[in-house]
């Protein structure tokens, strides 16, 4: 009776009779032997449920999680977060970025962990501030953190969010010392990839401080 079948369109269901059996089923499990397990349904995820790793990444990426492969995890809750954004579930979104940063410092030393954390940032800060605003501090903290991994990586990916979500919270707050400054960056950057989009968006930036400016 500690198992219970539900009969469903998809198919059967079993579940734990109530949520604090399964709690003890779960601590009574050596560490090894819960890892070994989640390994086993993160595989049996991939190889013969697709479609639910489709719907609901972020189920693949805890399994992940669990079973100690930090890597595959990451990917998966960065796909989780990707995926809430598409759908402007900014909440999710955040939930899942910020899992996968948590995760960042239990790789091994040979991954290079500066790009994909100026990827998490970025997208962790277009989903903040999809929740609290462009003016939002937390925001502001992930994209100052992923402006910082730009100069270090050199990465020109996704940097157009990152330069415009600043200069919309340093304009908004009043700050055109900071917002000039973003503008000349991004400016800078866009003239050495000879992104002639990004280079306009950077000159309308700058247009924008100079009329506030009176200049």
């Amino acid at each position: 009776g500690l198992i219970v079948e539900r009969i469903e369109d998809a198919g059967p269901l079993y579940v734990f009779k109530h949520a604090l059996i399964q709690e003890v089923a779960y601590s009574t499990l050596l560490r090894s032997r819960r890892q070994q397990l989640h390994g086993l349904i993160a595989a049996a995820l991939e190889g013969r449920f697709p479609e639910v790793v489709g719907r609901q990444p972020e189920l693949l990426a805890r399994h992940f999680a669990e079973a100690g492969l930090a890597e595959r995890a990451i990917g998966a809750f960065r796909r989780a977060g990707q995926f809430a954004l598409s759908r402007s579930a900014s909440v999710e979104a955040a939930t899942h970025l910020s899992h996968a940063l948590a995760l960042l410092s239990s790789l091994p030393p040979a991954v290079m962990r500066e790009p994909l954390e100026l990827a998490l940032q970025t997208a962790l800060g277009v989903a903040l501030s999809g929740i609290g605003g462009y003016s939002a501090a937390d925001a502001v903290s992930a994209f100052e953190r992923a402006r910082v991994l730009v100069r270090s990586v050199g990465s020109q990916e996704g940097v157009g969010a990152i330069f415009d979500g600043l200069f919309i919270n340093y304009t908004n707050r009043g700050d055109l010392t900071s917002s000039m400054e973003i503008g000349r960056e991004f400016l800078a950057i866009a003239r050495q990839s000879g992104d002639a989009l990004s280079e306009s968006v950077a000159n309308r930036m700058l247009g924008v401080v100079y009329r506030v400016l009176g200049q």
